[in-house]
């Protein structure tokens, strides 16, 4: 029974795994408007290393898992 449901958490997971990679990879990128008086505003872009290397390795390990669950299905179907 736990070979069945393997794949299948491992699917969930790299689901989890993705929607929080994308969380991350948001927390890590902002923006700010320098306001001087006179001149045009400017946009900046903000970048947290840390969130963005959350999100990298998030992002890796869910492509471990669905790299894992075809392994898996493959195996499977070559048995039957």
């Amino acid at each position: 029974m736990a070979r069945r449901f393997g794949p299948v958490a491992e699917a969930v997971a790299a689901v989890v795994l993705l929607g929080l990679s994308v969380w991350c990879w948001t927390l890590g990128v902002g923006s700010v408007v320098a306001v001087v008086p006179g001149l045009s505003d400017v946009h900046l872009k903000t970048y947290d290393g840390s969130w963005l290397t959350t999100a990298c390795v998030l992002f890796a390990a869910a492509g471990l898992l669905v790299v894992d669950v075809v392994r898996r299905r493959r195996e499977g179907a070559a048995r039957t």
